[in-house]
């Protein structure tokens, strides 16, 4: 996969450097002719071989050199001589950037010889103004061209004895196809006398004749409805489409490239900067009616570029519809609007390219037009500089949130396929059994290992599966509340109810380790003893653990799991359950070979009192889990679980004190005692007890409430200080969000919860880490969290609007495209955030950071 993706970007890049070498000079068209195209159609031919020797199939017939020495004392000259073959050129090495690739000559062996002076070419190259390139000069180079350099030998260095070797780089193109840039090596060897240096570098003209851009032959009629180019690799179509909402419209200009083609990023403006032409989409006339920003239905994919200080190409791959909101406020004029505009766009595949092209469109829109109902769009040919110029003069509206138009760049999730998906998720199921959350219940299934062994092949294997059969089950029921009730995963914490019935079925186990009591399912956690620790494990022991375990893993999330889980979540439900189930397999699948392979596991050592020690300990652990458990909960009903819990304790040494062994009437005696004092317990606890923690909580509450309004509205308000090491978090809100992008602001939110370990390790690792830290103030970025503890409504409506429905999220907000977030899913790395930050791009109001010092308020005030 890897090498298939090095080799598409690899082609990509030839097709970008294509189009940036093919413009040459033309002959001048006959009086009345249409002049001949600079930019047509291109083609590739055939790639010349991996040897760095010139060839015809390089374009290149030959490249030499050799150096010279002179007894008056004048510097040594390195002469390098290319013959560019019949009907080739290339380019010259004072080439100004954002045009055509410049030629680069090194000295490789500098050790012994360095370059004094830059290198001049023996014949000035041809000078002429290419329109597609805004009329940047473009040198070119044909036949044969030395080039010179003035050189400096090492001291004690004998010229005779040297060869001085270095490599040519340059692009090889004819009138109507490029290569790519190669190296050429060569071997300087000593000429006593030969070759005269150049003394000075040709002048560039002050002006030169723009030659055309594009020849009106061959273009295509004025069309409706759709546009087809004479000789390109697109279909462009168009129409204007009425909203249900009367007075609104929605113009959509689509592109359809060619199999294997596609058309570049939709951007403001053209600079020039590229090598590709992206896309521009420009509204000229829209007769009064509003019109919002474009928007692009799909996100943009980057390939890298060969050369090492290119940028990577931003492009669709496919089809691609932009979309432009029209609405018509009371004031305007009723009846028909007239919509204008201009598009300008050009079409590559990864080995060949077409000429930048553009078209005006147009369309009459009827203010009787019904809801659904739709008009085509009028098309004509154009060209790429009258497109860049609109652009320049008609600039898109100031960039505002709008939610119904958010397009998520969130890695491709789109285009990954059912297989690859499944296969995300069984990696993300093995990798789930390291998360901190299942580490607390690892140590019973050691001890099953342990108890198991010596025992025959079949039975382990049996006992392994009834405990990857209680494990999915769990997974097929989160399935089905993720389908049903839109439930996400690690949600069931969010609920308080949930997180104190685990702490109490976590807690009671624990006893059950420490020897207060014995579970009576045989092999669940052992017994009280070295002997019950090795009774044999039954059906029901290991079931019950794989429900527990899984359970308890819920509040972590491991690597490709998000990925998966975001791509079920927009999914028909049968892929839903199969993503569920193949997370389920991942996690069983260590157990089930090892319940295979028993013998994967004859390192563990032979049952015995150490077992005790260990039981013991492990017991210690589930009690840290609940303390867990407990700070998910509530703080109003912390102290009620408390007490909860306490009964629980009581429950069980009460229970403990009839064994198991002992008569079934006293045994049923002493469960319903035990079960009558965990109700009692629970009733004062969640009745009485809740009422008055209630009532101290929410005096509590109002008193800090007061005392903040009260600093917001004194005239010199307390401001809380930034935690050491922290970014600067503000508690997320839909209009705290939309009003830091109306701003102009570049704006991160990271959507957590206080139940998921997860999110809490990324903050701890990546997030508030000195080089986020330096990224996020040198570029003003605004930090947003976004408290998802409580599955809060607001938050829970925005994970949705981004594709996701689980934590942790991270989603970036660009200035200046706010509905264009950039989200990361799941784990990701601090090289990862930088990247996507660097991306997204500073603040347009750097200034945001000075200001924010002053509204800063702790990650704690969120909760």
């Amino acid at each position: 996969m890897f090498i298939a993706r090095f080799a598409s970007a690899a082609l990509m890049t030839v097709a970008a450097l294509v189009v940036a070498a093919a413009v040459q000079a033309q002959p001048p068209a006959p009086d009345g002719a249409a002049p001949p195209s600079p930019f047509p159609s291109l083609s590739l031919p055939p790639l010349g071989s991996a040897d760095k020797g010139a060839s015809q199939d390089d374009g290149v017939e030959s490249v030499s050199a050799y150096f010279t020495t002179s007894a008056t004392g004048e510097p040594a000259q390195l002469f390098v001589t290319v013959e560019m073959g019949n009907g080739w050129h290339t380019y010259s090495v004072t080439q100004p950037s954002g045009g055509p690739i410049r030629t680069r000559i090194d000295v490789t062996n500098n050790d012994a010889v360095q370059v004094t002076g830059p290198f001049h070419p023996d014949v000035d190259a041809e000078m002429t103004r290419e329109a597609v390139f805004k009329d940047l000069p473009v040198e070119t180079h044909h036949g044969t061209v030395t080039w010179s350099a003035p050189i400096e030998f090492a001291a004690s260095t004998d010229p005779a004895n040297v060869q001085i070797t270095g490599t040519v780089m340059l692009q090889a193109c004819t009138d109507t196809a490029c290569l790519p840039p190669k190296k050429f090596d060569f071997t300087a060897s000593w000429q006593p006398g030969g070759g005269a240096p150049v003394d000075a570098s040709p002048p560039i003209p002050a002006s030169a004749p723009a030659k055309p851009t594009e020849s009106a032959a061959a273009r295509p009629a004025t069309a409706t409805g759709e546009f087809r180019p004479a000789d390109a690799h697109v279909a462009i179509r168009g129409r204007v489409e009425a909203n249900d909402e009367a007075g609104t419209y929605r113009l959509v200009i689509s592109a359809e490239p060619t199999e294997g083609y596609h058309v570049y990023e939709l951007v403001e403006r053209e600079t020039g900067t590229g090598i590709n032409k992206p896309t521009l989409l420009v509204l000229t006339e829209t007769s009064g009616l509003e019109a919002g920003r474009p928007v692009a239905d799909k996100p943009i994919m980057e390939k890298p570029s060969l050369l090492a200080d290119a940028d990577p190409a931003r492009l669709y791959e496919g089809a691609v519809d932009w979309a432009i909101a029209l609405s018509a406020p009371s004031a305007a004029e009723s009846g028909s609007h007239q919509v204008a505009g201009v598009l300008g766009y050009q079409v590559c595949s990864d080995t060949a390219c077409d000429r930048p092209q553009a078209i005006r469109f147009d369309a009459d829109v009827p203010g009787t037009l019904a809801p659904g109902a739709s008009v085509p769009v009028t098309f004509s040919p154009a060209s790429y500089n009258e497109a860049a110029a609109a652009a320049d003069a008609h600039p898109w509206p100031a960039a505002t949130f709008d939610p119904s138009q958010i397009a998520v760049h969130a890695a491709g999730q789109s285009e990954l396929s059912l297989g690859t998906v499944l296969f995300y998720g069984f990696v993300g199921g093995i990798i789930l059994n390291l998360m901190p959350c299942v580490l607390p219940v690892v140590g019973l299934k050691i001890m099953s290992f342990v108890a198991q062994a010596g025992e025959s092949r079949t039975r382990v294997l049996t006992l392994n599966i009834w405990f990857s059969l209680g494990l999915l089950c769990v997974f097929m029921l989160l399935a089905a509340l993720a389908v049903f009730a839109q439930m996400g995963w690690g949600a069931l914490f969010a609920s308080d109810a949930f997180t104190i019935v685990m702490a109490a079925v976590v807690f009671a186990m624990g006893l059950s380790l420490l020897g207060v009591w014995e579970i009576p399912i045989p092999g669940f956690v052992g017994g009280t003893t070295a002997h019950g620790l090795e009774s044999r494990e039954g059906a029901a022991g290991a079931f019950s653990k794989g429900v527990i375990t899984t359970i308890l893993a819920t509040p972590c999330s491991g690597p490709y799991m998000g990925t998966a889980l975001t791509w079920a979540l927009r999914q028909p439900s049968q892929h839903v359950f199969a993503v569920f189930l193949a997370i389920g397999l991942g996690m069983a699948s260590p157990y089930l070979v090892i319940g295979a392979f028993p013998r994967l596991i004859h390192f563990l050592p032979k049952p015995g009192e150490w077992m005790n020690t260990f039981k013991s300990v492990m017991g210690f652990v589930l009690l840290g889990t609940v303390v867990y458990l407990l700070y998910l909960t509530g703080e109003q009903l912390v102290i009620p679980a408390v007490a909860l819990l306490l009964g629980v304790g009581a429950a069980c040494w009460w229970i403990g004190q009839t064994p198991l062994t002992a008569e079934r009437s006293k045994v049923a005696t002493a469960w319903i005692s035990g079960a009558a004092i965990v109700a009692a317990v629970g009733l004062f606890a969640f009745g009485w007890l809740t009422s008055v923690t209630g009532r101290h909580f929410g005096r509590s509450v109002d008193r800090a409430i007061a005392q903040r309004m009260s600093t917001l509205e004194g005239e010199a308000p307390t401001v809380a200080s930034r935690h050491e090491g922290e970014l600067p978090w503000q508690p997320y809100t839909r209009s705290r969000l939309e009003q830091e992008l109306g701003a102009g602001r570049t704006v991160l939110v990271d959507f957590t919860a206080d139940w998921c370990l997860t999110c809490k390790t990324l903050e701890v690792t990546v997030l508030n880490t000195e080089a986020v830290l330096d990224t996020v103030d040198r570029n003003g970025v605004v930090t947003l969290v976004a408290d998802w503890t409580n599955l809060d409504p607001g938050v829970t409506e925005m994970l949705n609007l981004l594709g996701a429905n689980q934590v942790p999220v991270l989603a970036i907000f660009p200035a200046g495209r706010p509905n264009e977030p950039i989200v990361l899913v799941d784990g990701y790395t601090q090289n990862q955030l930088l990247t996507k930050l660097n991306e997204a791009g500073p603040s347009k109001d750097l200034a945001v950071s000075s200001d924010r010092e002053n509204r800063e308020t702790p990650r704690t005030a969120s909760r």
